[in-house]
C-alpha cells in the first residue's frame, strides 16, 4: 500500500509541475515538423511515381519504401503522439499505448528500408557487374 501511495504523490508531483505554455510550444514544434515530413515526403513520391525513368530504376522501390514510412511518421505517430502521449494527464492512457505500439511499427518500417537501400548500394558498389541480376524487380519488391 505505501508504495501505491508513493506512485500517487508522484503522479500530482508531476501534474503540478506541469507547464501549459511549454506544452503548447512542443505541440507547435511537432506539428510544424509533421507538415514539414509530410510535404518532402510527399513531394519525394510525387516525383519518384510520376517519373518514368525514376520508376524503372529498382534502387527508387527503396526510397519509395522509406518516403511511405515518413509520411505514417508525420500522419500517425508525430501528431498523434504529441496529442495523446505529450504532457502531464495523458501518460498512462490507453490510445497513448496503441499511438507506442504504432510508432515501433514505423520506426521498424523505416529501419528496415534503409537497411534494404544499404544492402542494395553495397551490392551495387562491390559487386557492380553482377548487380543486374542479383538485384531484379521482383527481389527489389520483396
Amino acid at each position: 500500500m505505501g508504495d501505491f501511495a508513493s506512485n500517487d504523490t508522484s503522479n500530482r508531483t508531476e501534474i503540478a509541475n506541469c507547464d501549459e505554455t511549454l506544452q503548447q510550444i512542443f505541440w507547435v514544434v511537432n506539428g510544424i515538423l509533421a507538415l514539414v515530413i509530410l510535404a518532402g515526403n510527399s513531394l519525394t513520391c510525387a516525383i519518384f511515381l510520376s517519373t518514368k525513368q525514376l520508376r524503372e530504376q529498382h534502387m527508387n522501390i527503396f526510397l519509395v519504401s522509406l518516403a511511405v514510412s515518413d509520411i505514417l511518421m508525420a500522419i500517425m505517430v508525430v501528431p498523434g503522439y504529441t496529442s495523446f502521449c505529450a504532457g502531464c494527464k495523458y501518460l498512462s492512457t490507453d490510445t497513448c499505448w496503441i499511438l507506442a505500439q504504432t510508432k515501433d511499427i514505423v520506426f521498424s518500417s523505416t529501419f528496415f528500408s534503409l537497411l534494404a537501400i544499404t544492402y542494395d548500394r553495397y551490392l551495387a558498389v562491390l559487386c557492380p557487374l553482377q548487380y543486374t541480376s542479383k538485384m531484379t524487380r521482383n527481389k527489389a519488391l520483396a
